[in-house]
């Protein structure tokens, strides 16, 4: 009779500690949703804190660093979370040279990636776009000065540009 009141004070202190692991779980998710949905008018309202570095080329102000025809290509930031932990956030569209979008991330989770070419690597300070060759279509890392480094190769318009520590190069 011990034992069977014992198991069962047992199986329901597991069940108990269960379901409390998943309410925390479920609670974390949701304000990581709320935080991620609350990124558009994180970037409206904070952009001016934005301070974005492109090879020799510095951004102040806004962050929308790409643009073509009036779409953002890229927009960065950083964000502070529901726990006020830093993420890098960014939304890029990827064209290939005939301007066709073959991919497109918004919030750092894909919205359009055909046939998986490329991967998204996401770090605390870093995000990587790589395609399926392994080479760097896009590299955002957050600098400790709280300014943010892009570094990549775009294709916007039938132009191909490239950013990199020193330089941003439009080739035709």
């Amino acid at each position: 009779m011990f034992t069977c009141i014992r198991n069962r004070k047992l199986i329901t202190g597991i069940s108990l500690l269960i379901v409390i692991f998943m309410l925390f779980y479920f609670i974390y998710e949701i304000c990581d949703m709320f935080g991620e949905m609350k990124y558009e008018s994180y970037l409206s309202t904070h952009y001016g804190q934005t301070k974005v570095v492109c090879g020799s080329a510095v951004f102040v102000g806004s962050p929308k660093i790409l643009v073509a025809n009036n779409e953002p290509i890229l927009k960065v930031a950083v964000y502070k979370d529901w726990i006020l932990k830093e993420k890098l956030l960014i939304d890029f569209i990827i064209f290939d040279v005939s301007g066709r979008i073959v991919a497109e991330i918004k919030n750092n989770h894909w919205v359009i990636n055909e046939n998986n070419y490329f991967r998204l690597v996401v770090a605390k300070n870093e995000i990587k776009v790589i395609n399926e060759l392994n080479e760097i279509e896009l590299d955002c890392i957050a600098l400790p000065n709280g300014a943010i480094k892009v570094n990549g190769t775009f294709y916007i318009n039938g132009l191909r540009i490239v950013v990199t520590d020193t330089e941003l190069k439009i080739n035709t």
